[in-house]
């Protein structure tokens, strides 16, 4: 029977619940974990579709996830995609509560969502929630639930390749789920290679402990639709096993080995502190309280506390920063929580806090329907607890207690690091490219005697066979602003001689100039070792420029929007690939053969007098935590603004 909903005119409505991308598919995943999936497949699906503008683009147009838990009956089927309709009103255990989390998480990102479901290998029940058609309908119902003997073949063939050729459990025949969605417009991603960038980190994060503790197996594969057909996307990693992301920095099943192997499988940071509950007026609250402190001598290793953060290992730290607050061991938020006052301040990143708690406590804690928020969770003056006192508010009240533990943990986390710090500061070993070991001192490397190529402190200086550069020797020592090819201070960033010797040449760089810019672009940015491509592009446009500035674009997590470095008298501009005003507004002219950088001219100023602000700046902290708060803020405006989608 037909089951009415509301009025259709409130249809569109539906379609704006803020549901963060990765978070609408966290309650998809969230449902497949209650009925005992042991094997969650996600697959990201590129289509072509044409623009308003007339331009067909590569999009992540579709989502499929598939998992091998129990499957749903067809009375609960029915109500699966119903607002409300959900069986786990009130649960006091597991993930699940509101039974609203399935059609709104579809529904915030997708125009139509499709779901199979099967408990026996020959009856597979679909439901449907499509937005167009119930828009068309007064008032608007859904559509029986179909009953067919098996899933759609393209579906099928996509979920066996993964399993086949992945090397996982076998397509579970009497009981699973397939969540479907489609035309999904308002994805935050909108390519694949940008979803996939981020996946795993933020997807990796929010279920360490179940991915950890319970041998739950999540996937993700991108397929390109082709006709009726699904092609493999074979430039990306494929059938990728997502891994622990541990913000505590305590699993050794992390992703540090992706930034420094010698850190790899094991554990960088040491428990500070840790309660298993909360007691208050002898009553007990099952509240876990954890704190952590980056290991002894892990900085130090990194370079010392200066250089440390600008490490890989140690950007991976600062995209970590906060407390993590977890829900039936599925993490709700990493934030800041307004415990956090001084948030430039470099020794937060090597510490880490997590608050877990079980659903008896969504109430006092205010969890919203969508797992996205706890309302409550947040620092309390003394005014507020002198309220809740006399009001006898219980959230309040434990909130209090909280905040004391929590701050008072953070105070002597941070007085322990800047004590470190103190012993540490001289330190100037760094990873030698040969060995991989933290043995380069002085330009040579104390375990197999690698010499540099070119001078740690001066990037563009040369070094003799053995690893000596003229500029460190010099007596009187030579300034740190200086040309490198002629030993003379630089005006304004800029040396005479060569620009005396450009002018006459007619060339923004020398050979010699480009040849060392090159091999030092392939050293230390991932994406343009041995790709001519990319080189090319950016050296070119630099060329053409001649700003002294030259734009590179890298994979550099998920807030930063820009960064920079100095190499001798250019500034390079990292711009990150997996920021969204990237993929929107950067992506097709920089993976365009057709296209050139001249076309992103107007973004480059913004960035380059952003930068140029920086550089003029004496407080390089203050401005390290800017330009993160510039990065986030972005974001969020973006997320919140209503784009053409002629654009």
């Amino acid at each position: 029977m037909p089951i009415s909903i509301i009025d259709s005119t409130y249809v569109e409505g539906f379609k704006n619940a803020h549901y963060d991308q990765y978070m609408a598919i966290a309650e998809i995943i969230d449902n497949s974990i209650q009925a005992n999936a042991k094997n969650i497949h996600i697959v990201g699906i590129h289509e072509n579709l044409l623009m308003e503008s007339g331009r067909q683009l590569a999009r992540l147009n579709a989502l499929l996830v598939y998992d091998d838990g129990d499957g749903m009956s067809k009375k609960i089927a029915e109500k699966c995609l119903v607002y409300g309709g959900g069986t786990r009103h009130g649960a006091k255990k597991n993930l699940g509560k509101f039974g609203m989390g399935l059609p709104s998480a579809s529904g915030s990102q997708c125009d139509k969502t499709e779901v199979y479901t099967w408990q026996k290998s020959n009856i597979v029940y679909k439901s449907v929630l499509d937005f167009e058609a119930l828009s068309k309908k007064n008032p608007p119902e859904y559509d029986d639930v179909e009953e067919l003997n098996k899933l759609p073949t393209p579906l099928f063939n996509m979920i066996k390749n993964i399993i086949i050729s992945g090397n996982y459990a076998k397509f579970s025949k009497n009981h699973g789920t397939v969540v479907f969605w489609q035309d999904c417009k308002r994805f935050r991603h909108k390519t694949y290679k940008t979803f996939y960038t981020s996946f795993e980190k933020v997807v990796g994060r929010i279920y360490r402990h179940i991915i950890n503790k319970n041998g739950i197996n999540i996937s993700l594969t991108g397929f390109r639709k082709s006709g009726d057909a699904y092609v493999l996307m074979q430039e990306f990693e494929t059938y990728k096993k997502i891994r622990a992301n541990d913000p505590l920095f305590l699993m050794e099943n992390n992703l540090i080995e992706d930034v420094d192997r010698n850190y790899a499988k094991q554990a960088t940071n040491k428990v500070y502190s840790k309660e298993d509950s909360l007691k208050i007026n002898n009553k007990k609250y099952n509240i876990k309280q954890t704190f952590t402190i980056a290991i002894d001598g892990l900085r130090s290793s990194l370079g010392g506390t200066k250089n440390a953060g600008s490490q890989p290992l140690g950007k991976l730290y600062a995209e970590h920063f906060g407390i993590s607050l977890v829900r039936s061991n599925r993490e709700l938020k990493l934030a800041n929580f307004k415990f956090i006052d001084a948030t430039n301040a470099p020794e937060h990143r090597w510490w880490s806090a997590e608050i877990a708690f079980e659903p008896e406590m969504d109430e006092i804690f205010g969890v919203t329907f969508d797992k996205q928020e706890a309302r409550n969770f947040r620092k309390i003056d003394a005014k507020e607890y002198s309220d809740a006192i006399e009001e006898d508010d219980e959230a309040l009240i434990i909130m209090h207690e909280l905040t004391n533990i929590i701050s008072g943990n953070i105070t002597s986390m941070m007085k322990e690091l800047k004590i470190r710090a103190k012993g540490s500061r001289t330190s100037k070993k760094t990873k030698c490219p040969e060995c991989e070991e933290i043995a380069i001192e002085n330009n040579k490397c104390n375990k197999c005697n690698y010499i540099l190529e070119f001078c740690l402190k001066h990037d563009d200086q040369p070094l003799d066979n053995k690893g000596i550069c003229g500029i460190c020797i010099s007596d009187p020592p030579v300034p740190v602003e200086i040309c490198t090819l002629h030993f003379q201070p630089l005006i304004k960033g800029e040396c005479k001689n060569c620009n005396e010797d450009r002018g006459r040449s007619g060339v923004i760089l020398s050979k010699d100039e480009e040849k060392r810019l090159r091999l030092h672009l392939e050293n230390n940015y991932p994406n343009y070792k041995d790709n001519v491509f990319l080189l090319d592009q950016a050296i070119n446009h630099y060329k053409t420029v001649s700003l002294n500035q030259i734009y590179i674009y890298t994979n550099n997590g998920p807030f930063n929007f820009i960064d920079h470095e100095t190499f001798g008298q250019i500034t390079i501009i990292s711009v990150n690939m997996d920021h969204p005003f990237y993929e929107r507004y950067m992506e097709e002219v920089i993976e365009s053969e057709k296209k050139s950088l001249s076309d992103l001219s107007h973004i480059h100023l913004i960035i380059g007098a952003l930068i140029k602000a920086e550089r003029d700046n004496e407080t390089p902290d203050v401005i390290e935590n800017y330009r993160g708060t510039f990065g986030l803020n972005l974001k969020k405006l973006m997320k919140l603004y209503h784009f053409e989608e002629s654009s």
